[in-house]
């Protein structure tokens, strides 16, 4: 009798997979990953026979699905006879597979396998030892001469079945005994067999690795000439310290290098042929750089990974042949298998809570490369959780390029044997100017500055004071408001306005979104005061470009306010911005260099200075708590503390009365049974099109309209945005 593995819906029917047919695809993955990455791996396995452990692993791990009572659960979805159950209690498949263990095998081996197979899925353990017993006796053993496809892989049908195993099921469970679990070999044991298990699972025949990028040296370069040739200049090559990332490629490397000078193209010759994650903050910058990479190496060899991907790839492929190729490819971003994929950082650093399954991201990193670009995007908290995933990944055998235009010094001393770069243009950009004054008082000189034919961007710490300045201005120069609080339709026609070259000189007021996620490039900013690091952020969008230089007869074209900041320290730690005015005396009016705001940094954020402030004590708190093994339940709580912010995602009244024909109408299709994956998607883009994601604070009533998505009691403008009342808080108005 064949025994049922998997069922997937197909072509308006259910299939089903046999076991010995899911069992067969993760054997044949083995052979991929060994072709593509065996010689890394092997390093990895210390000696050990890895390979030998992680087909047994694979061959073993689902054999506890020919339980009856698993069976009955897919014959009924298959409308098919039930068959009679021996056994009273069903125990999940995962806890019944190292049953049919061989009985040859070592105590290491034999409890690295037990914990691999029994722990591959995460479930309570409901059940008692004499209930386990019973399938086993009952059940399991009458189904051992069902197996005859097994023998091939060494199964023995004659030898008895392993039933003495629950206690060691329990001390795993509880963390009695489990020291193994954090053993390179077994991470990488039970990570690949995740991996092994989710590809041949995901439906789409996807391979556990695909191939690597040929030749991506000639590939970089050639898309740089065309580039240049494309802006009518000429090519001279990789520079001098782009070129030394090919010699630390078998380094962790620490990049402090100006914006706009080369970062990208050091990143990627680092990598060179191997797997990597290029992560950045927010899904912005990620799809910015998706495009751009594809670009360079084709869309076959660049995947993308952020919460939203889904939604990205139906809006980007309007055929319907683009969509199942772009689909694919979507598929293996999200089992790891791409040679390089641009993804959010929580989607690999959530691992750093070691929820159960977590080993299959670690096992990955094992053999690939990070990069880490615009870390200071990051909160203290969420910057304590990568560094911290960053030095296991490394002890582990990973490598890592942490990339910035600042780095703190207190995260460059946790980051240990690291190859320390710098690169810092010696063209002047930037003249500061400080005005003691809050940032409204600064509305004159911001028209001033375009009636001189200049284009100013203002950036503020919060939304009400971005409204209040965007109120100021509007009627006296063109100006343009953006900010996180408006409906995605309106944002993204907003982030195409303010990217755009061909507008008149023009004011932007802005909020914190601009820092890391918008390509742009201002003659003029007038800001508000915050810390150095989100200073010298924003600073990266005035003379963006390598070729402009400002003159040093020229006036200021920083103006940093620095009175009365709208925040009143809830976002930037109060204690800091006193540092950084302190620092920044002493260049009013002067031109300030790249070397001179590393200095200031290394000065601002001396370990010592800052020891006492909440920046500091909110890093340091939540890193001890990792370095004493604090985990998560599971997945989901990892990813909520990573974010750190309770949001919710809706559509404000008012939008929803304006668009209710349409919202009714796709909440309609979404409600037709077996509907298209592609027009499901297409459903939801334009519903959430019309979303905006707030704080719970935020929002007083909410009424669900479908999975994730609710009506919210808010007001709202186009123009203007969310509306806040007199009562709303500021903090976290700058995401």
């Amino acid at each position: 009798m064949s025994h049922y593995a998997k069922i997937y819906w197909q072509n308006g029917s259910h299939t089903a997979e046999s076991l010995e047919e899911h069992t067969k695809r993760l054997v044949e993955n083995i052979k991929v990953l060994k072709a593509l990455y065996g010689e890394k791996i092997d390093a990895l396995s210390e000696g050990k026979d890895f390979w030998h452990l992680l087909k047994l692993a694979c061959v073993y791990h689902d054999v506890g699905k020919v339980s009856t009572a698993f069976q009955n659960r897919l014959r009924r979805i298959l409308e098919e006879k039930p068959l009679p159950e021996p056994a009273k209690t069903e125990v999940p498949h995962n806890y019944l597979s190292p049953a049919f263990l061989p009985e040859d095998l070592d105590g290491e081996a034999l409890c690295m396998l037990l914990y691999a197979i029994a722990f591959h899925h995460a479930r309570k353990i409901e059940f008692s030892e004499e209930e386990l017993k019973e399938v086993i006796h009952k059940d399991l053993s009458k189904e051992r001469n069902n197996l005859k496809w097994l023998e091939e892989y060494g199964f023995n049908p004659e030898a008895n079945l392993w039933d003495d195993y629950y206690s060691m099921l329990e001390d795993i469970y509880y963390g009695r005994k489990d020291t193994h679990r954090r053993t390179r070999l077994f991470i990488l044991l039970k990570g690949l067999l995740h991996r092994l298990d989710h590809s041949a699972s995901a439906g789409y025949d996807i391979r556990v690795e695909n191939e690597r990028i040929e030749s991506p040296q000639e590939k970089l370069l050639a898309y740089l000439e065309r580039k240049s040739r494309e802006r009518g200049i000429r090519f001279e090559g990789l520079k001098s310290f782009q070129k030394r990332a090919l010699e630390l490629k078998d380094s962790n490397v620490m990049l402090t290098a100006s914006t706009g000078i080369g970062k990208t193209e050091f990143a990627l010759s680092w990598i060179d042929t191997d797997k990597a994650f290029y992560t950045l903050p927010v899904r912005v910058s990620v799809n910015a750089m998706y495009e751009r990479l594809k670009a360079i190496f084709t869309e076959e060899k660049v995947g993308i990974l952020h919460g939203d991907t889904y939604l990205y790839i139906e809006d980007e492929t309007r055929e319907n042949t683009k969509f199942e190729k772009a689909l694919y490819r979507l598929q293996s971003a999200r089992q790891l298998s791409m040679p390089l994929t641009v993804t959010t950082a929580d989607q690999l650093f959530t691992a750093t809570f070691k929820w159960n399954g977590y080993e299959k991201i670690y096992a990955t990193l094992m053999y690939s490369k990070v990069v880490l670009d615009e870390p200071q995007s990051y909160s203290p908290e969420t910057l304590a959780i990568i560094v911290k995933g960053l030095q296991e990944i490394a002890q582990l055998g990973g490598r890592f390029c942490f990339m910035s235009a600042t780095v703190h010094p207190f995260i460059r001393d946790r980051l240990k044997d690291v190859a320390t770069l710098k690169e810092l243009t010696t063209v002047e950009k930037h003249k500061l100017c400080l005005e003691d004054r809050p940032i409204t008082a600064l509305t004159d000189s911001i028209v001033a500055t375009c009636k001189e034919g200049k284009r100013a961007l203002v950036i503020v710490n919060t939304i009400r004071r971005a409204q209040e300045v965007f109120r100021l201005l509007k009627d006296r120069v063109p100006a343009g408001l953006l900010h996180s609080g408006f409906i995605l339709k309106d944002r993204r026609e907003k982030e195409q306005a303010i990217q755009s070259t061909d507008s008149m000189p023009f004011v932007w007021i802005t909020t914190q979104v601009v820092e890391a996620s918008l390509d742009i490039d201002y003659d003029v900013l007038f800001t508000e005061v915050a810390t150095l690091d989100s200073l010298v952020q924003r600073m990266g969008r005035i003379y963006r470009a390598p070729a402009r230089i400002l003159p040093r007869n020229s006036p200021p074209n920083i103006i940093v306010a620095t009175d009365e900041p709208s925040d009143s320290g809830a976002i930037y730690n109060t204690d800091i911005v006193e540092l950084t005015k302190d620092a920044l005396i002493e260049f009013d009016g002067r031109i300030l260099t790249e070397e001179a705001k590393q200095e200031l940094m290394e000065r601002v954020f001396d370990e010592e200075k800052i020891r006492h402030t909440r920046f500091y004590k909110d890093f340091d708190d939540f890193y001890k708590l990792l370095d004493l093994g604090f985990e998560a339940e599971n997945k989901g709580e990892a990813q909520w503390l990573f974010r750190k912010m309770a949001s919710i995602t809706g559509i404000p009244y008012c939008v929803y009365r304006e668009y209710e024909e349409l919202i009714i109408g796709e909440l309609d299709k979404l409600k037709t049974p077996r509907l298209p994956l592609r027009e499901r998607l297409a459903s939801m883009r334009k519903i959430m099109s019309l979303s905006v994601t707030l704080p719970h604070y935020r929002v007083k009533d909410v009424c669900k309209l479908v999975k994730d998505i609710f009506l919210l009691n808010v007001e709202y403008d186009h123009e203007y945005g969310i509306a806040l009342t007199p009562e709303s808080p500021d903090e976290g108005e700058m995401i």
